[in-house]
């Protein structure tokens, strides 16, 4: 996506980062560790510890905040220079409902979050404020916001067919569109001008074979696309700013960039197997794309060479990313509780 959205830790340079209890405001030095001579990283900027698992983290165009929806049912925005929490937003904690996606609109205004009581909430970033709130029928898998922040799309799952990617007026809460499903959606992300989006499936007793990655027509629910070659789920996907090409994950250890106009295979990035890519973005320049996996790294590869060009390696298990789109900052969240931002100058200098 975009805006640096990716949905589900690493060995740091040798700084000293802060470590943010959050909900409780507490701040504490954490000393980063020194990183393994094997592996190349970029340097740590700053940690923030979660009293609960980093579900999701969204990142604005700017690169300056970062938003992370939590297991415990908050969101937080956190800012990128200062490492302070700018806001917080209470999702659902009273039922403790994993908020799992969460976006910003591409002026940084509206905030999105997704969670499992299976409700789509928007935000005014600058108060805190719910604006509208969406029932999802179903089980909601994934979600997104529009760039100009008008429209929603989500993805539920439920038995006799009744799967769906269903497309949301965010002002009024409405229905506007339903695209029916045989298969439960992984992910799915706007284009950058809003008319098309990417999903990606993973397969069923019913619907066997490989998972596939779909383009859809947002105005008609037309599919315009599919790119077909993970051996298993299409976890997660993105497309790049001009919409030229598109980024899958999957859970076949592969990320796999495709041509949107063919919807033929470019090239194949590698993670150990057998380990689920959880996370893939582009820079804006589309130089560069980000997968991170379960395999604990987080990689930048060289979009037209092919070449991984920087490794961060992980403490505990990857459950999400975020990438600038400049490709100057990267961050992870992971089921250590932890986030943790990256400086990457080496690659774009």
């Amino acid at each position: 996506m975009r805006f640096g959205r990716i949905r589900r830790p690493w060995i740091p340079a040798a700084v000293v980062g802060l470590a943010l209890i959050a909900g409780l405001g507490v701040m504490a030095a954490r000393p980063a560790q020194r990183p393994d001579p094997r592996e190349r990283g970029g340097q740590l900027r700053f940690v923030t510890r979660a009293i609960f698992a980093v579900s999701s983290l969204a990142m604005s165009g700017d690169g300056r905040r970062l938003l992370a929806g939590n297991s415990n049912g908050t969101m937080a925005l956190w800012d990128l220079l200062s490492g302070e929490k700018r806001m917080h937003f209470d999702v659902n904690r009273a039922l403790f409902n994993d908020v799992t996606s969460v976006g910003l609109s591409a002026d940084g205004r509206i905030a999105f979050s997704g969670s499992t009581d299976n409700v789509l909430r928007f935000w005014d970033v600058g108060s805190g404020r719910e604006l509208g709130r969406v029932a999802v029928p179903n089980v909601l898998w994934a979600a997104a916001l529009s760039p100009d922040g008008k429209l929603a799309l989500s993805a539920s799952y439920g038995p006799e067919g009744r799967s769906a990617i269903r497309l949301w007026d965010v002002a009024t809460g409405k229905e506007l569109r339903c695209f029916p499903q045989e298969r439960a959606i992984m992910d799915i992300t706007f284009s950058a001008d809003g008319k098309l989006a990417l999903s990606g499936d993973s397969p069923s007793g019913d619907q066997p074979g490989p998972g596939i990655a779909r383009l859809w027509e947002v105005e008609t629910g037309r599919e315009v696309q599919r790119f077909v070659g993970h051996l298993n789920d299409v976890r997660c996907v993105a497309l790049s700013a001009d919409g030229k090409l598109a980024l899958t994950g999957g859970g076949d250890h592969t990320a796999r960039l495709w041509d949107v106009a063919t919807g033929k295979e470019i090239r194949q990035f590698l993670h150990e197997a057998p380990r689920v890519v959880r996370s893939v973005a582009f820079t804006a320049d589309n130089t560069f794309a980000l997968s991170a996996a379960g395999d604990q790294t987080m990689r930048l590869w060289h979009i037209a060479t092919g070449d991984e060009v920087e490794r961060i390696k992980a403490e505990a298990g990857v459950t999400c990313a975020a990438l600038s789109a400049d490709g100057r900052l990267a961050a992870l969240g992971g089921l250590d509780e932890i986030i943790r931002v990256f400086d990457l100058p080496e690659i774009v200098d």
